[in-house]
């Protein structure tokens, strides 16, 4: 029962990470992925988030949502404790994976408007020798 725990935080980690990385995509299409009450609490409006400008609210509404996907993820690792072999790997790969991006959006200044994260091949070949090692 605790695998399928720590399974659903990283999944639901890995979905809400996609969302804030495709943040400018999905209001450009006329999707919002944030919460509804955090809007409210962090006085962010539809159309602050369609003008696409990292002021101070969006920026804390964004980094609210970055640091629970953080603790979501922190909390999945402990599904790694019941894996082994390659599928170990591959799960820790995809977590650090996942974290890198949100770790990209911190370093941006939480802007997800005008840089889309997104990992390279060094990305990709440096977390999969961490993921081994």
């Amino acid at each position: 029962m605790k695998r399928r725990y720590y399974s659903d935080k990283i999944c639901t980690a890995l979905q809400l990470t996609n969302f804030y990385q495709d943040t400018v995509i999905d209001i450009e299409r006329g999707r919002n992925y944030y919460p509804q009450n955090e809007m409210k609490k962090f006085e962010v409006k539809q159309k602050m988030l369609g003008l696409k400008e990292n002021n101070p609210n969006i920026k804390e509404l964004v980094k609210h949502n970055v640091e629970r996907a953080q603790l979501l993820f922190d909390e999945g690792e402990n599904l790694l404790k019941y894996l082994n072999g390659r599928f170990k790997i591959e799960i820790k790969w995809t977590i650090a994976g996942g974290k890198k991006i949100l770790d990209m959006i911190s370093k941006n200044d939480y802007d997800v408007f005008t840089k889309r994260p997104k990992l390279d091949k060094i990305d990709f070949i440096s977390l999969l020798i961490k993921s081994i090692f």
